[in-house]
């Protein structure tokens, strides 16, 4: 019996990536998780789930996100209707999560470019509220100086933060740790990572510079044994070094349509993110508005964020972001599809290719041409083909 397992005991640590850490990325690097980081496998596709609907979630969809992920993020207002402050679902949903699941770890939501007024540190700030002081604004807002005026955004409805003006980095990294500490979260989603950068084109290093600067601020003030995972971090590598992990967002798919080379570049960020210990969140936005359901009296009505029709929908068209992710995944990178950041919906749909086995992959990925748009990569229970110039995807599960 004992040496009928040696070839699969050597199989496993060939294929890229053993079972169980130390894991290894497609360059054979070594991948040990931190302390602090969730569990994770190669078993199945692992999830990540965002959620930020005023309300607080149920009993029941507790539970049911619980069950899907152990790494999840409570958004910009969630639980405003009943608590008043996002602070304060965050800190309620926390407890309810971990008294479910003590392994799963919940991030906290702050933005780095606009300023929501959903917390309690930030409710005064609001614009149409007219109750921020002129040393606030000064110390926190960017200034528009074509229109002579604090840069507002949605509508004139919100204000903007200023990276470059050390009292902001200084008041946010502040604000993140008092938070992150006070709602007993692990860690802290840092939301559009950009710092208005197409703005103020001569000042981009120093852009650059304040970000890192306002990363190290952070993972400071929020302690050890936190997570910092940063949106769209990767695409600069020098913020890479000083999170602990990345989002790939991919809020405007055309992008990705009109040049396929920016899915490869994903995957290449990847890598490197791997290679540094990193996380990695491939999250794919869905566009559903406008979806058409016809209600119990026979109308045909714009379907609501949370109606069934979008999570059967949702599912159909998952092969292929999916397949994308597979192509480029590596040790401890996390799979999110969702069809916007302020609804649950996408959070609770229970997805069947995450359950079914995957196992490590049997090495990197493969293109077929150097002209060509269509690449491969197998895993030990699955078979994955990519088109990215027609967007079509198979994955053959065995």
């Amino acid at each position: 019996m004992f040496l009928r397992m040696i070839p699969l005991i050597v199989l496993a640590l060939i294929v890229g990536g053993c079972m169980t850490p130390p894991y290894k990325t497609s360059d054979n690097a070594a991948f040990t998780p931190r302390a602090s980081y969730p569990k994770w496998s190669w078993d199945t596709v692992q999830e990540y789930k965002m959620f930020g609907d005023k309300a607080l979630l149920t009993d029941n969809q507790v539970t049911k996100i619980a069950g899907l992920s152990n790494f999840i993020a409570i958004e910009k207002e969630h639980g405003v209707t009943e608590l008043g402050t996002a602070d304060l679902g965050a800190k309620h949903e926390a407890a309810r999560f971990k008294a479910v699941n003590p392994d799963i770890k919940v991030l906290f939501y702050f933005n780095g470019a606009i300023a929501y007024e959903f917390t309690s540190y930030t409710e005064d700030f609001s614009p149409n509220a007219d109750t921020m002081s002129d040393q606030q604004q000064k110390d926190l807002l960017l200034f528009d100086t074509d229109k002579n005026a604090y840069h507002t955004i949605q509508g004139d409805n919100r204000y903007t933060w200023d990276i470059l003006k050390p009292s902001l980095r200084t008041w946010w990294s502040d604000s993140v740790g008092h938070a992150v500490n006070a709602t007993g979260t692990d860690g802290v989603f840092w939301d559009q990572m950009h710092g208005w950068m197409w703005m103020r084109p001569d000042e981009q290093e120093e852009v650059r510079k304040a970000h890192v600067t306002l990363q190290k601020m952070t993972s400071q003030a929020m302690g050890k044994g936190k997570i910092l995972l940063c949106n769209n971090a990767a695409e600069t590598p020098r913020f890479i070094p000083h999170c602990d992990a990345v989002m790939y967002e991919h809020h405007k798919p055309q992008q990705y349509r009109d040049n396929p080379k920016r899915y490869v570049a994903d995957w290449e960020q990847m890598r490197a993110v791997a290679n540094a210990g990193k996380i990695n969140v491939y999250r794919w936005g869905v566009d559903l508005r406008g979806t058409k359901f016809e209600n119990s009296h026979g109308r045909v009505r714009n379907a609501p964020d949370n109606h069934p029709v979008l999570a059967e929908i949702a599912k159909e068209r998952i092969t292929f972001p999916l397949a994308c992710f597979l192509i480029g995944a590596q040790p401890y990178s996390y799979f999110m599809f969702s069809w916007g950041w302020g609804t649950y919906t996408g959070a609770l749909v229970d997805f069947p290719e995450m359950k079914k086995p995957l196992g490590p992959p049997l090495g990197t990925y493969e293109r077929e041409s150097e002209d060509s748009w269509i690449f491969r990569r197998s895993f030990t229970h699955a078979d994955v083909w990519v088109d990215l110039g027609k967007e079509e995807a198979r994955i053959t599960w065995k």
